[in-house]
């Protein structure tokens, strides 16, 4: 796979750092790299990008383990079964006005949901026969957050919505 062109210069750059024993610098553009996405492999007097994957794909959703958001309070849980773009759009609306953890069920392929995934974003594609409601359960057995908003990943945030409802929450003033 081809990295883009701003990979191949941090790479490049890496490179000469390494060369002129610039270790700290050499490293810090490595990991920089990978927070990008992609994973150097130095070889003989050069060096191979290789994208790397950064979510678990597993193929039946019952052997889906929790998802690490343990010190949350209060988490998002998607379901994506197509449209993966929408996902995205809807995922930038939620990072516009909160902070709050975001676990994903992809049912199929991923597509630019994988540039998202951050500290605070945590994927699991499922690439067996799985529907949306196997995946809603597997999202409410598998997120250890008190609460858990589970949201349909075509809407759009137009303000915090997460804090308010939190409150409410924490007041016990919630119906299910």
């Amino acid at each position: 796979m081809n990295a883009p062109e701003a990979i191949w210069k941090l790479a490049q750059e890496r490179q000469l750092a390494r060369a002129a024993k610039e270790f700290a610098l050499a490293d810090q553009l490595r990991d920089e790299i990978e927070l990008k996405g992609w994973e150097v492999v130095d070889i003989s007097g050069s060096f191979e990008l290789h994208r790397k994957v950064r979510h678990s794909t597993i193929e039946n959703i019952a052997l889906m383990k929790p998802f690490p958001l343990s010190e949350s309070e209060i988490s998002i849980g998607m379901v994506v079964q197509g449209f993966p773009e929408d996902a995205v759009t809807t995922i930038r609306s939620i990072r516009n006005y909160s902070d709050v953890p975001i676990a994903i069920v992809c049912i199929g392929e991923v597509g630019a949901l994988e540039e998202e995934i951050d500290a605070n974003l945590f994927l699991v594609q499922i690439t067996g026969e799985c529907g949306w409601g196997a995946a809603a359960n597997a999202l409410l057995q598998n997120v250890p957050t008190k609460y858990l908003v589970i949201m349909d990943p075509s809407t759009l945030f137009t303000e915090d919505a997460i804090a308010p409802d939190l409150a409410k929450l924490r007041d016990g003033e919630y119906a299910a």
